[in-house]
């Protein structure tokens, strides 16, 4: 059985990092990660990864104002993290905002909202091998739980998204939660979590009961 997630690591809040690529299965994802962040009073980051470099997609204005119903004048990367900024304000974990600012970054972009606590959620759009950024980030940030829902697919493609899913958990450098079908709010919920050990990653299946 995995380690149970505590509301603390070490004397701090945990620190959770749900990844989005903008589809409609990744918004289960920041569903799940907006709960979990307010049950556990957590800190939480957002990031969507683009392969490549800065050069595939056009320049944003850095460091304006940027108005959200101007949204669709940023790069793709940024669209998809104004979106999760949707999702997790209808959660009710963000507080409403017309706008916001973007920050380069020396591997991408990134803006900052806030919680109706106060708590800042960084979002980044990052360059490069999915992999190498995410745990690039993870151990930059030191973000004890992924969470991620990974694309679905076909039922000739299980077996693909099989692989997908425990090739994340094995070589990511912190501990995963992979949320699989809808918004975990039924009854059971399939669930694919892996957790960091001494001598590794472990891999544990099982269901979330309401």
């Amino acid at each position: 059985m995995p380690k149970p997630i505590n509301d603390t690591t070490a004397g701090r809040p945990l620190k959770l990092l749900v990844y989005t690529d903008g589809s409609a299965v990744s918004a289960n994802a920041l569903h799940f990660a907006a709960q979990l962040t307010q049950k556990l009073a957590a800190e939480l980051a957002v990031i969507t990864t683009r392969s490549g470099t800065h050069a595939i997609e056009p320049l944003p204005p850095v460091g304006q104002d940027i108005i959200l119903s101007d949204r669709k004048a940023l790069p793709s990367g940024l669209q998809v993290l104004t979106a999760a900024l949707d999702v997790l304000s209808a959660e009710g974990l963000l507080e409403g905002q017309s706008s916001l600012q973007v920050h380069e970054l020396h591997n991408g972009h990134n803006f900052v909202c806030n919680t109706l606590s106060g708590q800042r959620v960084p979002f980044y759009v990052c360059f490069g091998h999915m992999l190498e950024t995410l745990n690039h980030e993870i151990e930059k940030h030191h973000y004890d739980l992924l969470i991620i829902a990974p694309p679905q697919r076909k039922r000739l493609h299980k077996m693909m998204l099989g692989n997908i899913s425990r090739k994340l958990v094995l070589d990511l450098h912190t501990s995963v939660l992979i949320v699989r079908g809808g918004r975990p709010v039924p009854p059971a919920q399939a669930l694919l979590a892996g957790y960091r050990t001494a001598g590794g990653n472990c891999l544990c299946y099982g269901s979330r009961q309401r």
